[in-house]
């Protein structure tokens, strides 16, 4: 989602419609992690790697 947000742009036509119409379907799954993600990352041993996953979903869910 972050790549393809970067991507919208730099596109336009047909490109840019599809990417746009991507990013709402992503946005509504995403959002329907937002309870298990926490549970998810307690699996995850490292912990940058852990601080890293929280910081691109948070960001993920402000778009």
């Amino acid at each position: 989602m972050l790549y393809a947000t970067h991507a919208l742009e730099h596109t336009d036509g047909d490109v840019r419609q599809f990417l746009t119409s991507y990013l709402d379907q992503q946005c509504g799954l995403l959002a329907t992690t937002t309870a298990d993600h926490p549970r998810a990352l307690e699996l995850v041993g490292d912990e940058e790697l852990r601080e890293r996953l929280v910081a691109v979903h948070r960001r993920s869910l402000r778009l």
